[in-house]
């Protein structure tokens, strides 16, 4: 006696994307603008009245993933044009420089993040009276933000965190015998980037089971087959 035996598969699965790291990054900035500046939330140290706008960087969409580092960078600089006039009756051998001090507080920072940018003409030989001697003056600083806790920067999406922002600016000389004068036009500027690591979120996507049809035509084999059986076992 032979048996013919038949079996319909089902097909189960699913279709899932394994977590992945990725990077976000966003930037805000303010100026060139004429120093001094502050906001209304500084800690203004200069007692300058506010007359910049916060930088706003966006908070991490916790709906994307887990969130694994952060990374805060600022960075400051300026350049000065003008004149140094001398008062003397003659020549004055001297160095001019100029320091630009940046003060950034921030609800992310554990403590005040201070820049500063600095340049010098060098020792130079300065004219008598007159219009005064051009000189150009500028500085680059930068600096990433430590001690950030993880935490702080997770928001939901449209979520910004604020960054608060002063200058300070000393202006001076060595040698001169205190008859130079500055008359220059300062202008700064202050960027502040983020950028997010993440494991982005594991998605799962189940596919229903479902039974594998048989054709009309196979129906039609399998009756005629136990019809010959049924025959075979009569004979």
């Amino acid at each position: 006696m032979k048996y013919l035996v038949i079996g319909a598969a089902l097909a189960l699965g699913a279709s899932v994307s394994a977590a992945s790291a990725a990077t976000l990054t966003f930037s805000d900035s303010f100026g060139p603008a004429l120093t001094e500046f502050a906001t209304a939330g500084s800690t203004n140290p200069a007692a300058t009245t506010p007359n910049a706008d916060v930088l706003e960087l966006s908070d991490f969409d916790g709906s994307l993933g887990t969130l694994t580092g952060v990374d805060l960078n600022f960075t400051v600089g300026y350049s000065s044009s003008g004149t140094v006039t001398n008062s003397a009756p003659q020549a004055q051998f001297a160095d001019a420089s100029q320091d630009v001090n940046v003060f950034i507080d921030s609800s992310v920072l554990g403590s005040t993040v201070v820049l500063a940018a600095s340049d010098a003409t060098g020792f130079t030989n300065f004219a008598s009276g007159g219009s005064g001697t051009a000189i150009f003056l500028e500085g680059v600083a930068s600096e990433t933000a430590t001690g950030l806790l993880l935490s702080d920067f997770i928001g939901a999406a449209g979520d910004v965190f604020t960054i608060d922002f002063a200058t300070i600016v000393a202006t001076g000389f060595t040698g001169g015998g205190g008859n130079l004068a500055f008359d220059v036009e300062t202008l700064g500027f202050l960027e502040a980037t983020v950028t997010y690591t993440f494991d982005e979120a594991v998605i799962v996507d189940p596919v229903a089971p479902s039974a594998v049809p048989l054709p009309a035509s196979g129906l039609l084999l399998l009756a005629g087959l136990a019809g010959t059986a049924l025959m075979r076992r009569k004979s």
